[in-house]
């Protein structure tokens, strides 16, 4: 899963996947390792659901927990407003934007 995260944060191009069964669709920005040593990716969510309701935004997601993982072929033009490269709540970046 790392390579094809980084794929889509290099080439800037949107992913979907599921996640706490809502189907998602984001913007990726930063993918490395928290303090707690899991696996975990800063995205801008711009489509599907959420637990919270909060469907839209800023998010973080535990990868373990993404199912379907899907490149899409189109790319978002930008990072989006409020990132930040060297997101602190990673130890270790693998790639980001």
């Amino acid at each position: 899963m790392i390579s094809q995260i980084c794929t889509a944060i290099k080439n800037m191009n949107v992913l979907t996947f599921t996640y706490d069964g809502f189907d998602r669709v984001v913007e990726p920005h930063a993918y490395g390792n928290d303090r707690k040593g899991q696996d975990v990716m800063r995205a801008f969510q711009t489509e599907g659901g959420s637990d919270s309701g909060d469907a839209f935004g800023w998010k973080l997601f535990l990868t373990s927990n993404i199912q379907s993982l899907q490149i899409q072929t189109h790319t978002f033009p930008s990072p989006r407003p409020g990132y930040r490269p060297g997101d602190k709540v990673m130890q270790r970046i693998y790639c980001q934007l």
